[in-house]
């Protein structure tokens, strides 16, 4: 096999990925020359944390003043049955998170073990699903639906043929990252912190949302009635979309500190070696993360979260006589979406290697891909589903068991969408070091060869990535 084809992003990118910058060292007691280019370079994008912490006073301050005024109301409307399911609620996400813990440790378990397969089985369970789906859809003649599902498995099989010769690649990114996640235990512990986060936030939100939430389900039931028709007030309507708003940038901003954390980390792997690996890692790596970089972590994810909320914005539309012009609306911002969280995973994950801002880390992410950027596309395609899929049917089967306990449809429903949003921030570790791993592999491979280089020799030997720079 030839050897990986050097890139000239060094000289275009804003810090030249050889470069050792200045700033305090995040190891200042390692004699290894790897680790002396990780440092504290000073607070970067402090705006946004600025705004950042702006909003959640702002979403305080909904929860304690407005909603405060309408709780009463709430509550005197709540039914027994709807008591009950909030009671249900508490009692089974417990159980429902224990779930989730133990299913990601299997699946980075297997991930890490059996990467080759897994990517396969993966692909191959996307087309079982697709033919599935397009034969259920045919039989109910409901052609037009039936006939894409055959498209995209057609496509997923024309993939998989033209991907092979890519697999062994991806498959060693994906072996490394697994092994990345089990060896350092304090990824485990950003994740805890990212769950506990995320649950207290979830709480406050909950506190803050649930008037308006159910103004807005009472106000669409007698919409659909007719003769009782009346539109959410325009206070309502501002706090469904700050508190969507403030739901979407939380969520974004944790997922993107686990990115972020554990970028750093195998950035550090990758640069010092498995064997002069310093101590604890990934502290010093969530410090930077939590630091240094929150502000550009804020800043990226204000960008989807914008976005987001725009698509929620164009939704709440739904019925108003306007439902094409909406669709195309909701179509173009979803592919805005789509773009800009790709484009930001691999911007934190410059963030996470180098230190930068987040304009900055844009910058050498547009360079990354104008040199790797179909590598970068086919790997992603075969290690992202690994996630998204080991998530999607394990929220069906975990749904389905919680549906056949409780017999509740509300119970279910909470159920999954956090079961579902904690099973993707557990599995974030796994997909976060692959992409650095191929970062690092793309504009730094001289730094491979020399801490790792067994890892070297094995990734040069899987696919050379000259083939699709």
């Amino acid at each position: 096999m030839e050897p990986l084809k050097k890139t000239n992003v060094n000289k275009t990118a804003p810090e030249p990925v050889g470069e050792v910058v200045t700033g305090a060292p995040m190891f200042p007691d390692s004699g290894n020359t790897g680790a002396s280019r990780f440092v504290f370079r000073g607070w970067n994008d402090v705006w946004a944390i600025f705004a950042f912490l702006f909003m959640l006073i702002a979403l305080v301050v909904v929860s304690g003043v407005w909603s405060g005024t309408q709780r009463g109301a709430f509550w005197t409307h709540m039914t027994p049955e709807d008591t009950h399911s909030m009671a249900r609620i508490v009692a089974v996400l417990p159980v429902v998170l224990a779930a989730a813990v133990i299913i990601c440790l299997a699946s980075i378990v297997s991930m890490t073990h059996y990467p080759l397969g897994y990517i396969k089985t993966v692909l191959i369970s996307i087309i079982v699903i697709n033919f599935c789906l397009a034969a259920w859809l045919l039989a109910n003649h409901r052609y037009l639906g039936g006939i894409l599902f055959l498209i995209m498995a057609i496509l997923t099989i024309l993939f998989y043929v033209l991907s092979r010769h890519l697999m062994d690649f991806s498959a060693v990114l994906l072996k490394v990252a697994g092994r990345i996640t089990t060896n350092y235990v304090g990824i485990f512990g950003t994740l805890l912190v990212a769950v506990a986060s995320l649950i207290a936030f979830l709480a406050i939100w909950t506190f803050a949302a649930a008037p308006a939430l159910s103004d807005a389900a009472a106000a669409s039931g007698r919409h659909r009635t007719g003769p009782n028709n009346r539109s959410l007030g325009a206070v309502t309507t501002l706090v469904l979309i700050f508190s969507a708003f403030a739901l979407f940038w939380v969520v974004q901003v944790i997922t993107n500190v686990v990115h972020v954390t554990v970028g750093g980390v195998t950035a550090i792997w990758y640069f010092v070696g498995e064997s002069a690996m310093p101590v604890n890692p990934t502290s010093a790596s969530a410090k930077r993360a939590m630091t240094c970089s929150f502000g550009s972590i804020c800043f990226g994810s204000l960008l989807v979260a914008i976005i987001q909320t725009l698509i929620y914005i164009v939704k709440l539309g739904a019925g108003d006589g306007n439902d094409f012009s909406r669709c195309i609306a909701e179509c173009i911002l979803q592919c805005l979406e789509e773009l800009l969280e790709k484009f930001n995973v691999y911007a934190f994950t410059h963030v996470a290697i180098y230190g930068t801002s987040y304009v900055d880390a844009a910058v050498q992410t547009y360079h990354m891909v104008k040199n790797f950027g179909w590598a970068a596309y086919f790997n992603d395609a075969l290690v992202w589903p690994c996630i998204t899929i080991t998530t999607f049917v394990a929220t069906i089967i975990v749904g389905l068991a919680v549906h056949h306990i409780e017999q509740d449809a509300i119970v279910t429903i909470f159920s999954d969408i956090f079961f579902y949003t904690v099973m993707l921030i557990l599995l974030r570790p796994i997909y976060a070091s692959v992409v650095t791993q191929f970062v690092c592999v793309a504009e730094a491979q001289d730094s491979m060869r020399t801490a790792n280089p067994a890892y070297a020799a094995e990734l040069v030997a899987s696919m050379p990535i000259q083939h699709l720079a």
